[in-house]
Formats: structure tokens, sequence, C-alpha cells
């Protein structure tokens, strides 16, 4: 049995006489071409995936955040009190 992974040495063909077989490579100023081959077997099984670590497990590992603006609500809040005070006492012309 061969090794997992092995380079097998051919002559190079020209491009026209047929599509080249996958993974070749020519070097410049050589006359054969090397073809990197892995057999089947040599595949690793496909790993499930599953995620690194839950949302719960990553949100009590955290810090708590210091919120350095205020919430959306709080923003909204403070909008619709300027709103209010310009209804109720609207600017003078001058």
């Amino acid at each position: 049995m061969h090794p997992p992974f092995f380079v097998a040495a051919e002559p190079a063909r020209p491009t026209r006489s047929g599509p080249r077989p996958a993974r070749s490579v020519t070097r410049r100023g050589s006359s054969e071409r090397l073809t990197f081959a892995l057999p089947p077997e040599a595949d690793p099984p496909p790993r499930p995936l599953e995620p690194p670590v839950s949302l719960a497990a990553l949100a009590r590992s955290a810090p708590p955040r210091r919120a350095r603006t205020p919430d959306l609500r709080e923003r909204i809040g403070r909008w619709l009190i300027r709103l209010g005070e310009r209804i109720a006492d609207p600017a003078r012309p001058a």
C-alpha cells in the first residue's frame, strides 16, 4: 500500500491532446508533469458541526457590560419630553 500522499511523475502532454488530470503541475523547462493524488482511504471522515460553546455559557462567562450610552427607551423618553415641551411652549418669533 502506498503512503497517504504520493507524487506520480508522468510525461507532459500538450494541452490540445485532451483534458489534463486534476491536481497536476508542470514545471517550467521540465518534460514531466507532477500529479498529486490522494487515495480514497486517506479522506478523513466528516466531523459533525457543533458550536464550541453554548450561548448561555458564553453569556455567563462574559463580564457585565457597562452601558456607555443610555438605552433606547431612555433616549426615546427624553426625546418625547423635549417634544412635549416644544409643543406646550412654542418658540415665539422675535
